[in-house]
This record gives structure tokens, sequence and C-alpha cells, in this order.
């Protein structure tokens, strides 16, 4: 981050702003998580690996909700914001299956097939795996607004 501000004079701040996110809650039938057990839970980490071109599997290992939320906002369209209230970190699994890139083509081929769609979708894969839930709605997320930057100089 230094040499972005030192070689191209990049200002910027931090806010919360009112968007499209998405929510991540305890479903109603309750959290279906394993608490990490660890004494040193060192930091958190996602194994994350993909299989077919769209199927996700993430081994957790250690990983706060509001760290998960962050890792599941990379890959979707909106921010995640985590309202669990669960604290520590814990230890799970996850598969789903991604949707198909905007844009791909009707009978398009990756690696000599057709993409497999089956399985859960990200939303449904949260709730009946992890006892979660994630949800569509507007609300305040923190974005980083850029105040400032100038093209490099030639030193």
């Amino acid at each position: 981050m230094n040499m972005l501000v030192d070689r191209l004079r990049l200002k910027f701040h931090r806010e919360k702003r009112e968007m499209p996110i998405y929510t991540l809650s305890v479903d109603k039938g309750g959290a279906r998580l394993k608490r990490h057990e660890a004494a040193n839970a060192g930091d958190p980490w996602i194994d994350q690996t993909m299989e077919k071109f769209l199927h996700v599997k993430m081994a957790a290992t250690a990983v706060t909700m509001e760290y998960f939320a962050f890792r599941l906002s990379v890959a979707m369209d909106r921010p995640v914001v985590d309202l669990t209230h669960l604290h520590g970190g814990y230890d799970f699994n996850l598969e789903y299956t991604q949707d198909l890139p905007l844009g791909f083509p009707p009978g398009g081929i990756v690696n000599g097939e057709e993409p497999d769609t089956s399985g859960p979708t990200v939303f449904a894969a949260v709730m009946q795996q992890l006892g979660l839930q994630l949800k569509a709605q507007r609300g305040f997320a923190d974005v980083i607004v850029i105040d400032r930057v100038e093209r490099p100089s030639a030193d």
C-alpha cells in the first residue's frame, strides 16, 4: 500500500455507504457450525478449490463469521455483511455451484465439455450445510473512496 501512496500520490478514505448488500445471518433452525477447539487458533484459513469450472469447495479452519462474509463478498456481486452475532472461530465445509459468468454463450464448452450447473447455489448451500442465511437487501457496507491518484513519475 505504501508504494501506491508514494508512487501514485494515492489519497483515499474509508466510509460506510448504503448500497445493495447480502446479509449473513443465522437461519431460524440454528447454525450448524463446529467451534474451532484448538487452544492456539492461529490465523483463520479457508482452503478453496474449484472443480468442473463452477463447483466450489471450501474447507474453513478457525474462521470468524466476519472473515467468512468477506470471503463470500469476493465471489459475489455485492458485499456480504455479517449479522450472525456468532463470535470466535469455526471449522466447516461448504460446497456450492456458481452461476455461469455473464456473457457465457449458450452451449459453450469449457475444457471440452459443457459446464455442469447441477448442485446447490451458494444461497441454498449456506442454508442447508451451515444453518445460515444469505439475504439480498439494501444496507450499509464499508467502501474505500479514492480521493486522488496521479500518474507515476518516471523515477
